[in-house]
């Protein structure tokens, strides 16, 4: 599996990326920071189950998803 990172879309809206095989990146979640904190809702699902959160920081947020596309 390629590189997992975060790409900054402006100071409230983030990006989780992952690299494919063939060196493609995917978008795996859009990280979006709301008033308790940042929130993640994954780009695979479109269900209410899809949003995760919240998270202190964005980092934190890319580091959970990091380990589910990792595994």
């Amino acid at each position: 599996m390629g590189e997992v990172y975060l790409d900054f879309e402006s100071d409230k809206v983030a990006v989780i990326v992952r690299n494919d095989a063939a060196g493609q990146p995917q978008r795996v979640a859009t990280v979006y920071l709301m008033k308790d904190g940042w929130h993640a809702k994954s780009a695979m699902l479109h269900t209410r189950h899809a949003w995760t959160g919240p998270f202190a920081t964005a980092d934190e947020a890319l580091a959970t998803f990091a380990l589910a596309v990792r595994a």
